[in-house]
């Protein structure tokens, strides 16, 4: 069957990681905690204090836009902007300090993920006239845009929406909507392939879009153990 639309998850479908997604924050918060001055950190005291920081400001801003259109939705960018302004004393360094935590994340995510081996050949089994990515995810599109080029993904998947930008996403089921009238299709035209049995599955198939679960039997035991494996943040970067 040929559809008009067919739109890919992107983390643990497009594209995976070595290591624990927390992980990824964790080295950003050792990085951060490497650049902070002696006297902040007589208030915060470890790298694993700054994660504390930084999951307490990020459930903050979910529970703040739950109540409005948002969804929850925030971007990684405002985290650090919150970030700097309590763990940077000098009002006019607080900027720099973001910018360079947020590049050294992206250039720690691009160390850390990898193209998912099966993917390609999952993807070509189906017939659609569009392709896009569709990710629930604290980074622009852009920068999404920049991972599946570094994984070396083909040119025909590297488009698509991430619902920090939109203050949209899959698993509220509120992204499909808005996809299917930005791109003049009906949810029967639309297939969505991904790994997450809510945002990837269960909500878009009560919509009516075909769903297609990937879950690859390797690399999902393989992502399993990663899991199992970051028990406490101690366990890694140290």
């Amino acid at each position: 069957m040929s559809y008009k639309l067919l739109s890919v998850d992107v983390w643990d479908t497009l594209l995976r990681r070595e290591v624990h997604p927390d992980g990824i924050k964790l080295a950003t918060s050792r990085y951060i905690f490497q650049a902070l001055s002696s006297k902040t950190k007589q208030l915060f005291r470890s790298q694993q204090e700054i994660l504390q920081l930084r999951q307490a400001i990020e459930r903050k801003i979910y529970i703040q836009r739950l109540d409005g259109h948002l969804h929850g939705e925030y971007s990684l960018p405002e985290i650090l902007d919150e970030m700097a302004e309590i763990l940077c004393p000098n009002q006019n360094e607080r900027s720099e300090f973001a910018s360079e935590a947020l590049k050294y994340e992206i250039a720690f995510e691009k160390q850390a993920l990898y193209k998912d081996p099966h993917i390609e050949k999952t993807l070509e089994s189906f017939e659609a006239d569009e392709i896009i990515f569709l990710s629930d995810f604290y980074l622009s599109a852009p920068y999404i845009k920049q991972f599946l080029e570094h994984a070396q993904v083909p040119a025909k998947y590297i488009q698509g929406l991430s619902s920090c930008d939109l203050g949209l996403n899959k698993r509220s089921g509120s992204m499909y909507p808005y996809v299917h009238d930005r791109y003049q299709i009906s949810p029967s035209e639309h297939i969505h392939v991904g790994d997450n049995i809510i945002g990837d599955v269960k909500v878009p198939k009560s919509l009516g879009i075909q769903v297609y679960h990937y879950q690859p039997r390797l690399q999902h035991k393989k992502r399993r153990i990663v899991e199992r494996s970051f028990t406490h943040p101690r366990c890694l970067y140290q």
